[in-house]
This record gives C-alpha cells, sequence and structure tokens, in this order.
C-alpha cells in the first residue's frame, strides 16, 4: 500500500475509533499504563522515548492521535477502543498523488493559511506538503479551530447588538430566531434552535401564553467572552460553573446571584457558555464553585436563552 491508497482508505472508512485506524494502518498497541503517558487523551508514535530517529512504519514517518478521554469519569488504565477526535499522520508519498485522491472525493480544495505554512482542506481531512515525496495528513472529527472561517468583526458585533436589543423587547422565541435566521450563517453563528417546545409548568411567566421555551445558538469561531459582556452591558462579569466537577462554565454579572436577565416580561435568563475555565482573579464564591473574573483568553462558545425557573 502507498500513501494515495492509505488516503483512499481513510476517505472509505474515517477512523471513528482506534480500532478502524487499526485496520488501515496497522496496530498502534496502545498502552493503559499511567507510566507511558498515553491513556489520558493523546498518544505519539514512534513513542518520544524511543528518539525520532525511527519511522512508525516504512510508510508513516510519525503519528498522532487525540481521542475522547473523560477526566472526571473515564478510568484511564481501563483498556478500551477509545473513540477517535482527530489524526495526524506525516507520510512518505507523493502529496499530489494523495491529493488527487481527496479532490475526487471532496472537489476543490479550500486552502488555509497558517504559521507553518498551507494546509488543503478537503471535508474533514487537511493535507499539508513538506517535500515532493512528504506530505501531513490530518483528519478531524470537529472542525479545528484553526480552519474555521474568520468573520468580518465590525459586522460581528453589529448583529450580536442587534441580537441584545430583540432579546431585551421580545416576548417569545419566534422574535429571537425571526432575528438570528438571515445571515447569520455569513458571521459564525449556527442557530441551534428551540427548546422546551412544551408549556413548562416550573418556568415563571406572568400570563398562561407568554413562551416558555428556550432557544439556542454556537458560535464559531467563539466570541471573546470580555467582548460579549461588553457587547450585552454584563461588566464587569465572572465565570460561575453550575456543574459539581466544573466542566462548564458560564458568564454572571459580578455582584449578582444568578443568570442576566432579559426580555420583555424579564422572563428569560441568559446563559453564555465559555471555552473553560475563566482566566482572571477568584473573586468570590457561589455554593461550591468559585467566581472568577474573565481572562483575555476566554471566549463565548454558544448563548441559552432560558425560561426563568422558581
Amino acid at each position: 500500500m502507498d500513501a494515495a491508497q492509505l488516503v483512499a482508505r481513510l476517505i472509505g472508512t474515517p477512523p471513528d475509533r482506534m480500532s478502524d485506524l487499526e485496520v488501515i494502518i496497522g496496530p498502534v498497541s496502545m498502552s493503559f499504563d499511567s507510566a507511558d503517558l498515553e491513556n489520558m487523551g493523546s498518544l505519539w508514535r514512534p513513542r518520544p522515548q524511543d528518539g525520532d530517529e525511527r519511522d512508525f512504519t516504512p510508510l508513516i514517518r510519525r503519528l498522532y492521535v487525540g481521542y475522547d478521554f473523560d477526566m472526571d469519569h473515564d478510568d484511564a488504565s481501563r483498556p478500551r477502543d477509545v473513540g477517535l477526535l482527530e489524526c495526524s499522520m506525516y507520510l512518505y508519498g507523493r502529496p499530489d498523488a494523495a491529493e488527487a485522491v481527496l479532490a475526487a472525493a471532496f472537489g476543490a480544495p479550500r486552502y488555509i493559511e497558517g504559521e507553518h505554512g498551507s494546509r488543503a482542506e478537503y471535508g474533514s481531512f487537511y493535507i499539508r506538503s513538506s517535500s515532493e515525496d512528504a506530505f501531513t495528513l490530518e483528519w478531524h472529527r470537529y472542525r479545528p479551530r484553526w480552519a474555521i472561517p474568520v468573520p468580518d468583526a465590525a459586522a460581528r458585533t453589529r448583529w450580536l447588538e442587534g441580537l441584545r436589543d430583540r432579546i431585551a423587547v421580545a416576548r417569545t422565541v419566534d422574535e429571537i430566531e425571526a432575528y438570528c435566521r438571515p445571515g447569520a450563517q455569513s458571521l459564525g453563528v449556527s442557530v441551534r434552535g428551540t427548546m422546551n417546545t412544551g408549556l413548562n409548568r416550573y418556568a415563571e411567566f406572568t400570563f398562561p401564553h407568554d413562551d416558555t421555551r428556550g432557544f439556542s445558538l454556537g458560535f464559531e469561531p467563539p466570541v471573546g467572552a470580555q467582548h460579549f459582556a461588553e457587547v450585552f452591558g454584563w461588566m464587569p462579569a465572572v465565570g460561575q460553573s453550575p456543574d459539581a466537577h466544573m466542566s462548564m462554565w458560564y458568564i454572571w454579572r459580578r455582584g449578582e446571584a444568578w443568570y442576566p436577565i432579559s426580555g420583555a416580561l424579564q422572563h428569560w435568563e441568559l446563559r453564555a457558555e465559555l471555552n473553560g475555565w475563566p482566566g482572571g482573579v477568584r473573586v468570590g464564591e457561589h455554593g461550591p464553585s468559585p467566581l472568577i473574573t474573565l481572562g483575555d483568553q476566554n471566549e463565548v462558545l454558544g448563548l441559552t436563552i432560558e425560561p426563568r425557573f422558581r
């Protein structure tokens, strides 16, 4: 099997699990021994301790695999067929032959410029030439951050300001959705849609006919958290986690004891999800969760508009 044939097999059966990958490239022999440092989300072949002068196989110079691992719930030492998130291979072979296979499956590529040169994007595969007889091939279950087109910053800010104003006067989710649908995709906004389609008897409402549904948006790429909080008038802002493991964090106004509230009847709470632990300083506690100011690297992954609960 040459490099182009390997690419064709990966396209035909994208590697959902480690066992799928091993059927195509041969044994990876993942270790679940903590001493080998490859049982908590990623591994390399050859192993780092083997030195850099060895090839993994005659075809694959180097292999990197990132896989799904939940440190709060998964037992790292338990042998299992891990679910893959990404893999990268440095291959010996002609990049033009591999790209011909990719183009036949996905059509013309989109080129992405980066600090290490240009990548060609074909569906969930990315290829970067190193020479006439070597290249790097990557596969990602989810589109990596560097591959997401960056929308116009000023246009996105204007859209967020309009969203803020619409939420503030809307009585129903339909009014918010009508604002979001046109033009959202071009600004990196995915409309996830309406939730709680029936009457939620635990939600606060003024009249029985008031809307007790929820609505959710995603941002790709994410929006800077401090900028988002400034647009929505939430500064000074902190991050707070309702999760016992503190794996999910949301924005609160500092000094308030709940999510920001909005809507024509003040009947919605706004949950802006952060990309991880807040990067600022600890300024208090709410229950078991610390309250931490936002850092420069914090971003908002999505916004959920939910009915207030009694």
